[in-house]
C-alpha cells in the first residue's frame, strides 16, 4: 500500500513511516498541507495519515479540500490528534476523514488498522 504520512512533528513523522515501511508498505512524508497536496497529485497514494493540527492549511481544512476535488475524493484518510477534547472524531468524519486515531498511536496495530480502513473505504473484505 501507498501511504502519505502528513506530520509536522519530525520525529513523530520518522517513527510512523519507520513503522510502515517495516509492515512492507511503500511510505512518504510532508510536513504541511501544501506539501501534500504537490505529493499527492505526483504519487497517487492509496491512504493519507494527516495529522489535524498542522500549520497553515490544518488537516480538516485538507480533506474537506481533497473531498471536493474530483481527481482526490476517493483518496482513504485518517485523521490523527493530540487533542482529541478539541478535534473529537465525529468533526473528522465530517469533514471527510475515513478513520480517526488519537496519539499516541500504537506502533503494534497501526498497519493492520490502517490496511482495515482502506478496505472499508474501497469496500473490501478483510480476512
Amino acid at each position: 500500500m501507498k501511504v502519505l504520512v502528513i506530520e509536522d512533528h519530525e520525529q513523530e513523522l520518522r517513527l510512523v513511516m519507520h513503522v510502515l515501511v517495516d509492515a512492507g508498505n511503500n511510505v512518504g512524508g510532508v510536513a504541511s498541507a501544501e506539501q501534500a497536496i504537490e505529493a499527492i497529485r505526483r504519487d497517487r497514494p492509496d491512504l493519507l495519515l494527516v495529522d489535524i493540527t498542522l500549520p497553515g492549511i490544518d488537516g480538516f481544512q485538507l480533506a474537506r479540500s481533497l473531498r471536493a476535488d474530483p481527481e482526490t475524493s476517493e483518496l482513504a484518510m485518517v485523521a490523527v490528534t493530540t487533542y482529541p477534547e478539541e478535534y473529537p472524531r465525529h468533526d473528522a468524519l465530517l469533514a471527510g476523514f475515513d478513520g480517526y486515531l488519537v496519539k499516541p498511536i500504537s506502533t503494534r496495530t497501526l498497519p493492520d488498522e490502517l490496511k482495515q480502513i482502506v478496505a472499508q473505504r474501497n469496500g473490501d473484505s478483510i480476512q
